[in-house]
């Protein structure tokens, strides 16, 4: 956990002049855990694969980036 979220989950934020939303952003925080942080990664990570997996962007890749390797080799042209 960040020294950040430590510290923000310390303050007080009981005074009348302190605006509502501080002290609900305060109570999130509590809610987050090293295990749901992990899990949310692994989600991310495994949505951003599987749009990858479909989209399949080699072309723009290869014509932008210039990536020659892999999948990302040029098809080569079919001989009659």
């Amino acid at each position: 956990m960040s020294v950040a979220l430590r510290k923000f989950r310390k303050l007080d934020f009981s005074g009348t002049t302190t605006p509502p939303i501080l002290g609900y952003a305060q109570k999130a925080t509590k809610l987050i855990t090293p295990e749901n942080v992990r899990a949310l990664s692994g989600w991310g990570l495994c949505a951003g694969l599987t749009i990858f997996w479909f989209i399949e962007p080699y072309n723009v890749m290869r014509e932008n980036l210039g990536w020659t390797f892999g999948p990302f080799k040029a098809p080569e042209p079919e001989s009659e």
